[in-house]
């Protein structure tokens, strides 16, 4: 029903999309609201990603932020006018997956990524949610989808990489989808709100619209 409700007729298997976004990421909890723009690349197969994103800190200062995966790697890099490094992770198994994980999750920009494949595989939980599994490079990940009137509403997460000092940090991770809108005929969310789910309640670091989406096949 949500393959139907969001794609023509006959569509054909998106090979690229290139998503236009702006909004706010919280880079200080628990005001410290920031605006960004940020145009983001998908490739299906194999499954790519890379965000590249302009987070405005102060007047005249802005933080250059670009996360990736890509062949099994997943990488996030940050720095100060896109010169002054201030994060960086790549190549531990953890990041990788969790690249993939929200790769996963923002695949409704791109919904035939969400028709099942040798890759991808469906599992019902009840009339209104489905699990997900991708596998790639010998990654596998899995999230719970929500839907409501033909349209993804909701991803869940149980458990996703957030950080490390000395040991791996995970915690549940929540997306949110609204207003759907169509870009070439395709149906597909234009506002989102990403959280964190720390001891039992959401704690939202990213909400954003989105401005375009032009796909290639």
């Amino acid at each position: 029903r949500y393959l139907e409700h969001v794609l023509p007729e006959g569509e054909s298997p998106i090979r690229m999309a290139r998503v236009h976004q702006q909004g706010e990421f919280l880079l200080s909890p628990p005001d410290g609201w920031e605006p960004f723009t940020a145009i983001q690349l998908f490739t299906v197969d194999p499954p790519a990603m890379v965000w590249d994103a302009t987070i405005r800190v102060a007047p005249f200062i802005n933080v250059r932020v670009r996360d990736s995966y890509l062949e099994g790697t997943g990488s996030m890099h940050g720095a100060v006018l896109g010169l002054v490094p201030v994060v960086r992770d790549s190549g531990r198994y953890q990041m990788a997956e969790a690249s993939l994980l929200r790769y996963l999750a923002e695949s409704p920009w791109f919904p035939t990524r969400l028709r099942p494949s040798s890759a991808l595989a469906w599992s019902p939980v009840d009339d209104s949610t489905a699990i997900a599994t991708l596998r790639d490079e010998g990654l596998s990940v899995s999230l719970r989808f929500r839907f409501a009137d033909g349209e993804i509403r909701e991803v869940h997460a149980e458990r996703r990489f957030r950080g490390a000092d000395e040991d791996p940090q995970y915690a549940p991770w929540t997306g949110h989808f609204s207003e759907y809108e169509a870009f070439d005929g395709v149906r597909v969310p234009t506002r989102g709100v990403v959280a964190w789910v720390i001891d039992g309640e959401e704690q939202p670091y990213w909400r954003g619209r989105i401005e375009s989406v032009t796909y290639e096949y």
